[in-house]
């Protein structure tokens, strides 16, 4: 086979292109890199009209937290950027919100389930009370006030049982879910990078994480799902374009702190990267009310203020450890007057006895504050006194009728503990850690 000399020359040509590329690839490669160190966002009035917008799971679930108003500012707005084809909600989005939507839910239906188990004890009539003013005309006002307070009860009852059964449709006819899955159909995103490397980007998630590289290694120590931040970002990664990202998540490996814990910007690292990855793009955090506010600047103060409000995932509360303690110490206070009050170790007649009923509320909190049955809670209250009783050698002189009179005052005081830690009494057990 001959092969003439225009040929060769040819192929030289193109290697000799395709050389003089590759140097020109590398040379803006290497600008890049250098660069990104440099690189400051382009402004937002700017972004807010280009960017393409990426939204976090939580803002998806907050709408189950927000009041009715802001779900459908926050929709409207969707609504619009999908129709201009300006909105991506990643597959990773769309499965934590599916998996996290029910547990939401049951947090909404059991903070009225606590209510209902704890709040609505009948007062007892006053001639139990102060049977010596019977007959005078303040007891007869009293007595008036008393029935129209237990009525008044009762009928708000009634209507946080209806409230309760209507959050039990949602479980299965959700019009939240309806205008949300017209957004999806048309904003899904999925990209083959990420669909077909799973597995590779699990292992580089794993790489990241020990090296504390954001995002997603506040994630570490999750049992399931750990690796979900970094797939969101991989996906954003591949977008080619300008990125905002809409989030409530304000840890440290997605953005820098205030003094408060508060949002200042995303992280430096992500910003060069995402710099570096998709060819110069910008990445830029904003909160849900920083975005629905520079959106729509004529938003009411009503949703500004609901766009506040955050879902934490997992059904876990976040609550900080000094209000937690606060909450506990309190407990503890209340328990020792219900024990002080009726006394049922006869500590008040004893001499020298290195007792208290802190002490002894204490330890009924750490028996019982974790139980979902509220059997068991009566009966490991009873065991507590009894234990108490048994190691100080104690004679209590209590009634059976006042013995359970007090074991019910406990017991509502448990629920109100568990009310104010948010903790579910009904669904699955959470410990929490006395303050000494």
């Amino acid at each position: 086979m001959e092969v003439s000399l225009t040929t060769f020359f040819y192929i030289e040509v193109v290697l000799c292109v395709k050389i003089f590329l590759k140097n020109i690839g590398d040379i803006k490669m290497k600008n890049v890199n250098w660069k990104k160190y440099f690189h400051q966002t382009k402004k937002l009035e700017s972004l807010l009209t280009t960017a393409t917008i990426v939204v976090d799971t939580n803002v998806l679930l907050s709408a189950y937290q927000w009041r009715n108003v802001t779900v459908q500012e926050v929709l409207k707005v969707l609504s619009d950027l999908s129709d201009r084809n300006r909105l991506r909600i990643p597959d990773q989005v769309v499965k934590e919100f599916a998996k996290n939507r029910p547990e939401i839910l049951k947090d909404r239906l059991n903070e009225i389930e606590v209510t209902l188990s704890s709040n609505f004890t009948k007062e007892k009539p006053l001639n139990q009370r102060v049977p010596m003013f019977e007959g005078q005309e303040i007891y007869r006002e009293t007595d008036k006030l008393l029935d129209n307070y237990n009525k008044a009860q009762g009928e708000y009852k009634k209507g946080l049982m209806k409230l309760r059964d209507q959050i039990k449709e949602i479980f299965t006819f959700d019009p939240y879910l309806i205008r949300l899955n017209k957004i999806i159909e048309k904003s899904y995103y999925h990209p083959k990078e990420v669909s077909e490397n799973m597995g590779k980007i699990l292992e580089e998630a794993k790489e990241r994480f020990e090296s504390k590289t954001p995002p997603g290694y506040k994630d570490d120590s999750k049992k399931e799902n750990e690796a979900g931040d970094y797939i969101i970002w991989k996906a954003m990664l591949n977008l080619n374009d300008d990125v905002i990202f809409i989030s409530n998540d304000k840890k440290p490996d997605w953005v820098y702190q205030d003094k408060q814990g508060e949002r200042i910007s995303a992280r430096r690292e992500l910003v060069e990267e995402f710099y570096e990855k998709t060819g110069g793009k910008d990445f830029v955090h904003l909160s849900p009310k920083e975005f629905i506010s520079l959106y729509n600047p004529q938003v009411s103060d009503d949703v500004k203020d609901d766009l506040k409000k955050e879902y934490h995932s997992n059904s876990t509360p976040i609550i900080k450890i000094k209000h937690k303690k606060e909450i506990i110490n309190n407990g503890i206070k209340e328990i020792a007057i219900i024990l002080n009050y009726y006394d049922p170790l006869s500590v008040s007649v004893q001499e020298n006895m290195e007792i208290s009923y802190n002490k002894v509320a204490e330890e009924i909190i750490n028996q019982c504050i974790d139980l979902d049955d509220e059997a068991q809670v009566g009966k490991n209250i009873v065991s507590t006194l009894v234990n108490f009783n048994s190691e100080m050698n104690l004679t209590t002189t209590m009634s059976f009728e006042e013995s359970l009179t007090l074991v019910n005052e406990l017991e509502n005081a448990l629920n109100k503990i568990k009310m104010n830690l948010r903790i579910d009494p009904f669904f699955g057990s959470r410990k929490w850690s006395i303050a000494k």
